[in-house]
């Protein structure tokens, strides 16, 4: 049982420290455990988690955390896959995990007195974090025109069938497998892994559902363990699982469904159609020739407060140096301060310049109103 005695650290086997139903006494910042195997997992404030003796798991959650899993064999946890963390070791031997994804939901992590780093996709020792490992190799692996098998490594590998009725497993790591023509079987192996359909010569229709109603390039393909997709250079169909995906579009004008789980949707160029469906999306824009006032996309779904638009990656005022952030006004018309964004009449508008004319505008259905809560600036 959790005891609360004023002083806000909670010592025993223990199973979290998260806010119970509202009552702030519950809002625990530290915890140690005993000797025992304890589980300690932390909020949405800065935690600090100490395992004490015995094998621990520890999870800080939100939060810039400090994880301690002092003596025994202990496993700190992380809520992504690996390659959503950059993972630092410090000169005092204790190692920084930084999560990359938007938001930063597991925060930035002083690790020490651990022997495993859990994370989504995989389990890494203390070696294999501290580089003490062999680091591993990507493979770039090209087929022929006739049936192939060709099988990746433990690194980021990218796998070209070309022709026939392929079979291509990335194994390990986070790899790009393109099957080309013909009916092909795409498994992923561990890590985040994409079907992508880069090379086809017409647009394609994707599901990773739903694969046969698959057509293209993609007919006849079927998915193991692929959590992304990347289209073709022409008007492709798209569609995710109820999985988290990752979805690009390609230069054409591309229809992308995300289904169940939080997914990030990228059309790229074009005018594109995106819709995340269930769960926490996020509409990803990298350059303002993702959608342009002349050929918008247009956001189908869009829940304020759950999901989010992206434009970190767009210099909000390009006559200056670097990457700026764009500012919200609301509805209010652009006053020829470069770097505005506006959302008026379901359209969404930046002016990069400052010459009070939208330089990209992005179509949102269905929404009234966008608080600044609802963009990665």
């Amino acid at each position: 049982k959790l005891h609360y005695d004023g002083s806000k650290v909670a010592v025993g086997n223990i199973a979290n420290a998260l806010l119970y139903k509202g009552d702030s006494r519950s809002l625990i910042e530290n915890a140690v455990g005993g000797s025992g195997n304890d589980t300690l997992t932390g909020n949405d404030a800065a935690n600090t988690l100490k395992g004490g003796v015995g094998n621990d798991r520890l999870a800080g959650g939100n939060g810039d955390d400090v994880l301690d899993g002092g003596m025994g064999t202990d496993t700190v946890v992380f809520s992504g896959l690996r390659s959503n963390y950059s993972v630092s070791k410090l000169s005092d031997g204790s190692f920084q995990v930084t999560d990359l994804r938007s938001g930063t939901p597991d925060g930035k992590d002083s690790v020490c007195g651990t022997e495993w780093f859990q994370f989504s996709d995989k389990t890494y020792s203390l070696a294999d974090i501290s580089g003490s490992a062999a680091a591993p190799q990507s493979l770039t692996l090209t087929g022929t025109d006739s049936s192939d098998t060709l099988s990746g490594d433990v690194g980021n590998d990218k796998l070209y069938g070309k022709g026939g009725n392929d079979k291509l497993d990335g194994l390990e790591g986070n790899d790009i497998l393109i099957g080309g023509a013909g009916r092909d079987y795409l498994s992923g192996g561990a890590g985040f892994d994409y079907a992508s359909y880069a090379t086809a010569t017409a647009g394609v229709l994707a599901d990773l559902m739903y694969a046969s109603k698959n057509s293209s390039d993609a007919y006849g393909d079927t998915y193991s363990s692929i959590e992304g997709l990347i289209g073709s250079n022409h008007g492709d169909s798209l569609r995710g699982s109820d999985a988290a995906n990752v979805i690009r579009g390609g230069t054409g004008n591309d229809s992308l469904s995300g289904r169940g789980g939080n997914d990030v949707l990228r059309g790229d160029g074009g005018a594109d159609v995106l819709s995340g469906g269930a769960g926490a999306d996020v509409f990803d824009f990298n350059s303002i020739k993702d959608s342009m006032p002349s050929a918008p996309d247009t956001i189908r779904d869009f829940v304020s407060g759950a999901d989010h638009i992206d434009l970190r990656t767009i210099d909000a005022n390009s006559k200056l140096s670097g990457d700026q952030a764009f500012v919200f006004i609301g509805s209010k018309a652009f006053s020829g301060q470069a770097g505005q964004l506006k959302f008026s009449s379901s359209v969404l508008s930046g002016d990069i310049n400052g010459d009070k004319v939208a330089d990209f505008q992005i179509k949102v259905s269905g929404v009234s109103a966008l608080a600044t809560g609802d963009f990665y600036l």
